[in-house]
């Protein structure tokens, strides 16, 4: 992921740019951009209009591969009840077209315009899944497979299950935690050591709303979101995300990654992104929020030899 980094920033250097990661740029709109002349960029604005054309959203999709004999689509309806708490860490887009939105997570919003996005319905088979699939298909809902806006879904071609629910982190070390945080529980998904989770005893449409809510409040108030289900009355998102790390842990040991509980605590700590770019922008302004952007962004990749960001929230010297 460095590596990628810098040579997308060294790139767009080249061409007098830099590059500013997070879920959503603080101000720009989509009438000063430009989309690509890949045919199938085109075939999507005749489809979905002006959706197509106002979406600048940037996310982060983790694919985590299975063996050929896991089912897929049981890993999934595993880990959909912790979708929020993948988003929740990695939010990074309070600000739209200049305003804070006063959500964590505005992009969330904005990509639930699509067809068929949000949390996945929970699905009997893998039968079932390809049905539902090739019914929107051959509908003209979606475009083809690959066009389908869950949060997570089990991918057509690879051999992964695919979790897409996240805000592009800023700093690469909240991309590595969220990411390696995604591996533990498909991971725990697959040995079934996942928590007790939400809806699981209640009838499909019944537990899908409850998942549906649980995403907007964490795209709404981020770590400090509350979430339903996880008990007998609502819960703070930040004690289940706490279950969650502690059952996980020793399969991600086991992955070789033992120090991801503390690199959780590191994110809760600091605040996720969403919190650290309104410090960042408090009495500053949005564009020193996008300086302070494209320096998190260079953080690792050799761009800049520091550590941290000098006077700016969550900086290391």
């Amino acid at each position: 992921l460095a590596r990628l980094r810098f040579q997308v920033a060294t790139g767009a250097a080249a061409e007098g740019l830099r590059i500013v990661p997070a879920g959503l740029h603080p101000f720009s709109r989509w009438e000063g951009h430009r989309r690509t002349e890949d045919v199938r960029y085109q075939e999507l604005e005749r489809a979905f209009g002006r959706i197509a054309r106002d979406v600048h959203t940037f996310g982060m999709h983790v694919h985590v591969a299975l063996p050929e004999e896991v089912d897929r689509v049981v890993v999934q309806n595993a880990v959909r009840p912790w979708l929020p708490h993948l988003l929740a860490l990695s939010a990074s887009s309070p600000y739209f077209e200049g305003e804070d939105t006063g959500f964590d997570s505005f992009r969330t919003l904005l990509s639930r315009r699509w067809p068929n996005a949000g949390v996945p319905p929970r699905f009997a088979n893998a039968a079932e899944f390809w049905r539902l699939t090739d019914m929107l298909v051959e509908g003209g809902v979606v475009r083809d497979k690959h066009t389908l806006y869950w949060s997570m879904r089990v991918h057509p071609v690879y051999p992964t299950v695919e979790i897409r629910v996240m805000d592009a982190c800023p700093g690469l070390d909240d991309a590595v935690t969220v990411a390696s945080l995604c591996r533990a529980v498909v991971a725990a998904a697959a040995e079934d050591a996942l928590p007790p989770a939400p809806g699981t005893q209640l009838s499909g449409a019944l537990e899908h709303e409850l998942l549906r809510v649980n995403e907007w409040s964490a795209a709404r108030n981020g770590l400090d979101a509350t979430l339903l289900g996880f008990g007998d009355a609502p819960e703070p998102l930040r004690a289940s995300l706490d279950r969650l790390v502690e059952a996980v842990a020793p399969v991600a040991t086991e992955l070789g990654h033992a120090q991801l509980a503390d690199e959780v605590a590191r994110i809760v700590t600091l605040g996720n992104p969403a919190a650290r770019m309104r410090a960042a922008a408090d009495g500053a302004g949005l564009s020193a929020l996008v300086g302070w952007l494209v320096g998190e962004g260079s953080l690792g990749t050799g761009l800049d030899r520091r550590g941290g960001q000098r006077g700016t929230p969550g900086a290391r010297s």
